[in-house]
Order: C-alpha cells, then sequence, then structure tokens
C-alpha cells in the first residue's frame, strides 16, 4: 500500500498490477483490498503561472438548475484541488497520468467548461523528451485529453483560444517548442521554435485564434500564421526596447468604442515618474507598463501608452489581470503590492492609475476573480492564498493592509513536517517549518465531503519542531524539538506547556492507544514516559537503526521503524503478556481518519 500512497501523494511511479480509481472528484487507490479517498490537502503549490483560478459547478444537491458554487483552482504537491470558497471542503482531478511527477502551469477555458494542466512527465532517464499537457472538465474533475510533444523542454505556460478550442502551449529550453494544438482532436495543428529566451506567458488574441502573443526574458513577440498555413514571430518593439524582462501581459477585449488592447509588464526599470504612473510616495523603482492597440494590418499591435508604475525599493511587478474597468498589476519585494488602473476612454492615454495597496510581507504572484468580479483572490509567495475585496475598493484606506489569508488560521507557509489524528475527536494537528503548529478540526458534510477549520494557530518564535502527536482525548499534544519533549495542554485560546521533556535530538513521539504512555525516539534509542507525570517508565530498548518513526499498537506495546522500512518492537514492555511484531515500512508524517 506504500506504493499507492506515494503515487496518490506524488511518489514515483512503476507498477502495473495496481488500479486507480476515480470516484466523481477524489483519487482512490486500490491495493490488496484497501482503498484510500483523498478528502483535503493542506497548503498551495507556489512558483508556476497562474496557480489559482475561479471556476464555477452545479450543486448536484439542489433541485432544479442555476445554483452554481464557486471552487478555487490551485495546485498541492502532484495534486490539483478545487477548493470550495463557501465551506472549504475540497474535490480533486481525477484520473491523472500514472507519470506525473510536477504541476507546471494551469489555465481555464474562456468558456469555463474545462481545465489545461501543464505536468511534468517522467524524468529525462525515464523519458528523454516530451513535454505533457493534459484537459480536464470542470464539470465532474475527468481527464478528457492527453496530449504529448517529443522534444526536450517542458511546456510552463498555456491559453485558451477566444472560442475555447484550440490550445496554445509553450515550452522550456532548450528547444522552447511553441505548439498550437486541436485539443478536441488531440492534434497538433502549428508548431514553431521560440529563438533566444523561452515564453513565461503565452496569450491568444481573445477574438481570433489566428494570433497570441509571448512574453519572457528579453522578448516580447506576436506570432500569426502566414499564407503558407506557417507559424510565424513577428516583433513587437524595435530591437533595443525588446531588452527587457517582460514578465506578463493579457490581452483585453474590446467594448463598444475602445479597440482590443494588449498590455505588457517589465520588472522594473529606472525610469522617472510618468504622468498617470502613480503610487503616491513610492517613487523609489519604476516599472514599464505598455498599452498596446490592435490593428487589422501589419504591425497588428501599435503601442499607445507607456506607463511607469512607481514601487518600493527591490520590489517588481510579477503579474496582470485584466477586469471590467481596466487591469491590475501586483507584485513586490519585501511586501506585496498591487496596483489598480482604469480605463479612461481617452484614446490617446486610454488607462490611469487610481489606487495601488500593499500586502504585509507577501508578495503576490498570481490573480483571479470570482463570478461576479466582488471579490479577488490573490496567492503569495508565502504559498498562501489571499482574498481582496475589490467591489468596495472606491472606500478602502490605501494605508492599510486589506488583505486576508482565505482560510481562518491561514496555511503553512512552508513544508508540514509532522501530524497526527485524534483518535476520539475530529481535530488534526501539523506542525511546519514555519515553526507553527496548527489545529484543524474536521465535520463530515454529506457523503463525500468533510469541512475543515483552523481551530488554534501556535507559533513557536525560536525552536524548530520536528514531531508531534495528539492525545487520544485531544486535550494534549506533544511536540519534539532538537533538544527537548514538551507537553502542552490544548486549549481553545491556544496551548499552554505542561511538562518539558530534557530529550536531544527527538524524532518522533507517539502516544499510546489509551493515553497514558508516551514514546519518544531518540537516535538509535526508543523510550517511554508516564503522559501525566513525564516519568520515564524504567528500562530502555536499543535499535539497530536510527529510528524515524513511532507507531502506537496496543495498550503499553510501542514499535519503531527505521529509514531501511524494518520494524522493531521495545522488548521491555509487552502488551497483556504478549509481544506484538510487524514488519512495517515506515510512513513519515501519514495520519489516518476513521
Amino acid at each position: 500500500m506504500d506504493d499507492e500512497l506515494m503515487d496518490s501523494m506524488g511518489g514515483g511511479g512503476g507498477g502495473s498490477k495496481r488500479q486507480h480509481q476515480g470516484t466523481k472528484y477524489h483519487r482512490t487507490i486500490q491495493s490488496d483490498g484497501t482503498y484510500l479517498t483523498l478528502r483535503h490537502a493542506f497548503g498551495v503549490e507556489g512558483g508556476i503561472r497562474d496557480n489559482v483560478a475561479f471556476v464555477t459547478v452545479p450543486d448536484p444537491d439542489a433541485e432544479g438548475a442555476g445554483l452554481m458554487l464557486g471552487y478555487l483552482l490551485h495546485p498541492v504537491g502532484q495534486q490539483v484541488a478545487m477548493h470550495r470558497v463557501d465551506d472549504g471542503s475540497m474535490k480533486f482531478l481525477v484520473s491523472r497520468q500514472r507519470n506525473v511527477r510536477e504541476i507546471l502551469a494551469l489555465c481555464v477555458s474562456p468558456n469555463k467548461r474545462v481545465i489545461a494542466v501543464c505536468e511534468k512527465g517522467r524524468t529525462p532517464e525515464e523519458d528523454p523528451g516530451s513535454a505533457q499537457v493534459s484537459v480536464y472538465l470542470v464539470a465532474n474533475g475527468k481527464r478528457i485529453r492527453t496530449m504529448l510533444f517529443p522534444g526536450r523542454g517542458d511546456f510552463i505556460t498555456c491559453c485558451f483560444s477566444g472560442d475555447s478550442k484550440w490550445l496554445v502551449t509553450a515550452a522550456t529550453e532548450p528547444e522552447s517548442n511553441i505548439v498550437v494544438w486541436n485539443w478536441e482532436k488531440e492534434k497538433v495543428d502549428k508548431t514553431a521554435q521560440n529563438s533566444g529566451s523561452s515564453a513565461t506567458r503565452v496569450a491568444f488574441h481573445p477574438g481570433d485564434h489566428g494570433f497570441f502573443t509571448t512574453s519572457g526574458a528579453q522578448h516580447l513577440r506576436l506570432w500569426y500564421t502566414s499564407s503558407d498555413n506557417v507559424l510565424k514571430a513577428h516583433g513587437i518593439l524595435p530591437q533595443a526596447k525588446e531588452q527587457g524582462n517582460f514578465t506578463d501581459h493579457a490581452w483585453i477585449p474590446g467594448t463598444a468604442g475602445q479597440p482590443t488592447r494588449m498590455v505588457a509588464i517589465t520588472d522594473g526599470d529606472d525610469h522617472g515618474a510618468s504622468s498617470g504612473g502613480g503610487g503616491g510616495g513610492m517613487n523609489q523603482r519604476g516599472s514599464l507598463i505598455l498599452v498596446f492597440d490592435a490593428t487589422e494590418a501589419s504591425p497588428f499591435l501599435e503601442l499607445k501608452q507607456t506607463l511607469h508604475a512607481q514601487l518600493p525599493h527591490t520590489a517588481r511587478l510579477e503579474t496582470l489581470m485584466p477586469f471590467s474597468k481596466g487591469f491590475i498589476v501586483a507584485g513586490g519585494g519585501i511586501n506585496g503590492y498591487l496596483g489598480v488602473y482604469e480605463n479612461m476612454e481617452d484614446h490617446r492615454d486610454p488607462y490611469m492609475w487610481i489606487k495601488s495597496f500593499t500586502a504585509n510581507g507577501s508578495v503576490l504572484e498570481s490573480l483571479t476573480l470570482n463570478r461576479g468580479s466582488e471579490v479577488m483572490y490573490v496567492y503569495s509567495r508565502t504559498n498562501e492564498i489571499l482574498t481582496f475585496n475589490l467591489g468596495n475598493m472606491d472606500v478602502l484606506d490605501e494605508g492599510i493592509n486589506h488583505f486576508h489569508p482565505l482560510l481562518q488560521g491561514g496555511n503553512h507557509t512552508s513544508p508540514v513536517v509532522a501530524l497526527d489524528v485524534c483518535l476520539t475527536k475530529p481535530i488534526v494537528v501539523t506542525v511546519g517549518e514555519d515553526r507553527v503548529l496548527r489545529v484543524w478540526s474536521y465535520l463530515k458534510w454529506g457523503p463525500n465531503t468533510q469541512k475543515w477549520k483552523c481551530e488554534v494557530v501556535y507559533e513557536f518564535r525560536n525552536e524548530d519542531p520536528n514531531c508531534a502527536s495528539l492525545h487520544p482525548t485531544g486535550f494534549q499534544v506533544a511536540v519534539g524539538f532538537k533538544d527537548r519533549v514538551r507537553i502542552y495542554s490544548l486549549l481553545m485560546e491556544g496551548l499552554r506547556v505542561l511538562r518539558d521533556i530534557p530529550q536531544k535530538n527527538c524524532r518522533a513521539v507517539a502516544y499510546a492507544n489509551g493515553g497514558h504512555l508516551l514514546a519518544v525516539a531518540s537516535g538509535f534509542s526508543l523510550m517511554v514516559y508516564t503522559s501525566i507525570t513525564a516519568q520515564q517508565v524504567p528500562g530502555r530498548s536499543l535499535l539497530v537503526a536510527f529510528c524515524r518513526s513511532v507507531w502506537s499498537v496496543l495498550i503499553l506495546s510501542v514499535l519503531g521503524a527505521h529509514g531501511g522500512g524494518i520494524a522493531h518492537i521495545g522488548c521491555s514492555w509487552r502488551a497483556l503478556g504478549r509481544s506484538s511484531k510487524r514488519s512495517l515500512c515506515p510512513a513519515e508524517c501519514v495520519a489516518g481518519i476513521a
């Protein structure tokens, strides 16, 4: 079962006898009669293009049609989660390819019916050359297409055409392939290689699938289909002006009296302030915003306006998103930055800076809007999803932080190093490398849904936790550190220290099922303490290998496993006069919920 569990959470491939089943959105793994269903995941995967997107799905439990549920789409590990924004429950894309090792980019079609996911397949040693993109249905989360393109480099950005029938993907170096797909037929329509640096953003013209643009380091280009059906690139800017790092660009559909436009941003330059640039007193660093009007004849894009977004020192623009009144740019340095530009219906200077906002300690990298464009969801570099009330933007004070975590109590901003589940209460405890312990409650909401809520957040200021274990009653939690094990009382308002056990190099802790004993693994030793007085039980078991995990198996017996997968029982303790021996493989940071 370990291999199947690793496949679900992001482990290796291999093994042809195992079966994978998808029950609606949930990934179910079958092995030797055991079923595991993925219900919830903590955190958000960062560092990819468009890692948050908003979609709506009809409510299957509602009578009649018309009631839509809002889901926030984001990657987590090697899965793609659909996070329901009103109650915190999750669903996941199913029927994924077995070879998926990493999620590289996401894109939702304009008709909101399908999702494209750029995926990293097998390692170069296993599959030396193929870029991969899969298409999933929004309605049921099932994969309907997987397209492979031979070549060196993975797809890192993708975009649907305005009619949602075509998909363009751009790959990394060394070949930097650009591929236009008829995705419904899984057929390559056109291909080309992007000379110079690879593209970090690709975007279709909203009204013509024969045109699309790419941007990246030192390039901003328009691609079109020639008369002989060949994909060709056209330089938008003069060579001297194309040397900047274009971090993002987007098309803005035309309206009555307004042409279709394309807006591109750079990461920063040292130009002075310009009218319309905005940013108040933050005039230490500039970042270019270029506005182009689309034309019917060559050169197809005409530079109409240049804005200078004034940013704090070391800050840069990372992303751009159109909205009904104009467009929004975001980025930051030490703190996050959000700038709003609105359409002034002036053909000479069509856009003007309106307001800017700051997010404390969170560089903003991806933006998306809900169905009514009232709430904006933001991914920050601290691996959090934040919300911003865009509908009340006009009355918000620019000097106050208006970005709030999507989840009450937030998420871990670094890897989770330990988790445990209470035996008698619906609570889970997680500990991360961010030195934060979180206690989560989960309640069943229908047959296949669980509602999660962060109840307690506790920060260890100067200590790095290594492991944690919940008491079966849910009133205590033991946390292992580098030089001690600390037992806390779990209260509604937080944690309170009960006992302090000096123990160096603690790697694993576990309460007995009865809750009266606490096992502590340290190096090659395994000790047992009483949970009330923290007194050590006489005797100790010396293991033959480095102990990394501890399981409580019976009332008094304690089981330890080292990194090689061999299980050892502490012979000093026996359960009801019988010793228990098993062969177990270690599963770090894994716990079960009944």
